[in-house]
């Protein structure tokens, strides 16, 4: 095995998972939904890994407050919880209507054609 697979095998999902608790909740919760994302929870090793290091730039609560919003409106890459933590999103409160939510409001519009305007 190549010596960088081998630096591989010191991490677990376990070890992973210890380390985002500490950072907070919001954290842990993404780290789980990275791991969960892959077939083999060691191809997700290197993103956690870049997730959780993000804390020595931005610090705890920012990464904390960065995974929650990205979880609430989508975002399932840690290239979405850069962004908002380079954008400063995380300092933000997440309005309601920034969330994944269905109560969507239809806007009537005389330019909107509806499902109607198709059969």
């Amino acid at each position: 095995m190549p010596e960088r697979h081998q630096k591989q095998q010191q991490w677990t999902p376990g070890r992973l998972l210890n380390w985002a608790k500490k950072l907070g909740s919001d954290v842990l919760l993404f780290t789980q939904q990275l791991i969960d994302s892959k077939e083999h929870p060691e191809q997700a090793y290197r993103a956690c890994l870049g997730l959780l290091n993000m804390e020595r730039e931005y610090g705890a609560d920012r990464l904390n407050a960065a995974c929650h919003r990205a979880r609430n409106t989508g975002g399932r890459r840690v290239a979405n919880v850069r962004s908002i933590l380079q954008s400063g999103l995380d300092k933000i409160p997440l309005h309601k209507a920034e969330t994944n939510d269905d109560d969507r409001v239809t806007r009537s519009h005389e330019n909107i054609r509806g499902a109607s305007f198709y059969q």
